[in-house]
């Protein structure tokens, strides 16, 4: 009786787990299969092709394991459990969650290779092609963030670097003074990243200090060097709203207040906000949520809010010297989602040029990093023309280009793991005079391309946007 009972178990067991693989195989080929994961910021494994070539070297079968893997039923639900889980990881305490990034060096910074490709041309509905910023949990940007904390819901990078970097660092701004004409004037500015400001002393006491990096920096900056006081002026705006809550970049608003610091430096008068258009795109979350996948930031979600300049305006952006520049906008206005940052700019090219109704023979050059996208669009109020260089993309010769286009001034525009970056100190070194290795990409020999105002010779599209 007894064998009977256990074979009849034995063959109920059997049954239940051939049904549930028919089951799940079922809703494998019948639940419709997504292209890209928005909780993990990337495209999903596609069905390879069935060709000979694949089956022969074994990527059919390969590419089918993770065509499973990231397809598989109920994937987003066993998603979001493993990011539950993934809360407990880590140093806990209280109302703060500690992510330690192991890359993260804090005496010395190895030397980087630059692999990030130039941003993708992505269609637009307004009927122009341009690009957004597709970074949003890309880590490759991270190498000397020490550590993301996430503290009362909200992602605070903590740096790591060497006063040894940074000194290289200020010698090569120190080098472009030198070698550049006495009337292109030089401003350095370091944006700091907000661990200063919003992180609690328990948590900072053993860290560096984005003050003490940036006075530093400062200090071995040439005396004919202008020093942006961003950390000063910043510093007296830290309960509104100029850092995000979920990505690495400062707001908006928050780079207004560099934009008056800047002016502050260069002896001119900021445009006060109320002369200024407010827009806000809602719904923003960023790059360390994608970074960390903590659950408590999706509480505490972003909104992109930018200030439009009263200024005409005429954009186009060169991506190498056998492409044709495009038309670009200073505000890519249909930018949305995780995507929303990229209404500053567009995007980081390798090269833009604004033209501006501002009449004075001021030309701007603003050498920057992804933060410069939000600050720049401020300048077009007080420059006839503004070029704006992206320090990871741009290939030229950055002696020859300034006497070219006949620019007056030249801003280094970084945030403080930037400025700790040795690649940034060979980057920036080889571009001075064009000395770049293993070129991806021609730079554009010619930035004359005739961008006439008034309004009416700029192409509707960008008309819409930049008006």
């Amino acid at each position: 009786m007894e064998l009977k009972w256990s074979n009849t178990i034995m063959k109920t067991n059997a049954l239940l787990f051939v049904a549930l693989l028919f089951a799940g195989g079922l809703l494998f080929v019948t639940i419709p299969k997504q292209a890209v994961s928005e909780k993990e910021n990337r495209k999903l494994a596609q069905l390879p092709p069935l060709t000979f070539e694949n089956l022969w070297n074994g990527k059919l079968a390969e590419g089918i394991d993770d065509y499973c893997s990231d397809n598989f039923v109920f994937r987003n639900g066993f998603i979001d459990f493993a990011n539950r889980l993934k809360a407990l990881k880590g140093f806990t305490y209280e109302n703060v969650v500690i992510y330690n990034n192991p890359r993260a060096e804090t005496e010395t910074i190895p030397a980087t290779t630059d692999t990030t490709a130039v941003p993708p041309v992505l269609p637009d509905t307004t009927g122009f092609k341009t690009a957004l910023p597709e970074d949003a949990g890309n880590t490759a940007n991270y190498d000397i963030v020490k550590s993301v904390v996430i503290y009362n819901n909200r992602a605070v990078q903590v740096l790591g670097g060497s006063k040894q970097t940074v000194a290289r660092y200020a010698a090569v701004l120190n080098r472009y003074n030198s070698q550049l004409s006495s009337d292109v004037q030089i401003y350095a500015m370091a944006i700091p990243i907000g661990s200063d400001y919003y992180l609690p002393e328990k948590i900072t006491r053993d860290k560096q200090k984005e003050k003490k990096c940036i006075d530093f920096f400062y200090s071995q900056l040439d005396s004919c060097i202008a020093r942006v006081p961003v950390y000063e002026e910043l510093e007296q705006h830290t309960k509104e709203y100029v850092q995000f809550n979920t990505d690495h970049h400062w707001t908006g608003l928050g780079a207004y207040y560099g934009y008056k610091a800047f002016c502050k430096a260069a002896g001119i008068a900021p445009l006060p906000l109320t002369q200024l258009t407010r827009k806000v795109i809602p719904d923003f979350i960023g790059s360390l949520y994608y970074y960390t996948l903590d659950e408590g930031l999706l509480q505490n979600p972003d909104s992109v809010e930018y200030f439009k300049t009263p200024v005409k305006t005429a954009t186009i952006y060169f991506l190498s010297d056998t492409i044709p520049p495009k038309p670009a906008s200073v505000y890519a206005e249909y930018a949305k989602g995780r995507n929303a940052y990229g209404v500053f700019l567009g995007s980081d090219y390798p090269l833009m040029k604004i033209v501006t109704d501002v009449k004075n023979g001021k030309r701007i050059l603003v050498i920057k990093d992804s933060y410069g996208n939000a600050f720049t669009p401020y300048l077009t109020s007080h420059f006839e023309e503004v070029f704006v260089a992206d320090y990871r993309y741009f290939w030229g010769n950055i002696k020859k280009f300034v006497s070219k286009n006949n620019i007056t001034d030249i801003l280094f525009a970084h945030n403080t793991y930037v400025i700790n970056k040795e690649f940034t100190v060979k980057r920036e070194t080889a571009m001075l005079l064009g000395n770049i290795e293993k070129k991806k990409q021609p730079a554009p020999k010619d930035t004359s391309v005739n961008i006439t105002l008034p309004a009416t010779t700029i192409p509707d599209t960008v008309k819409k946007q930049d008006q």
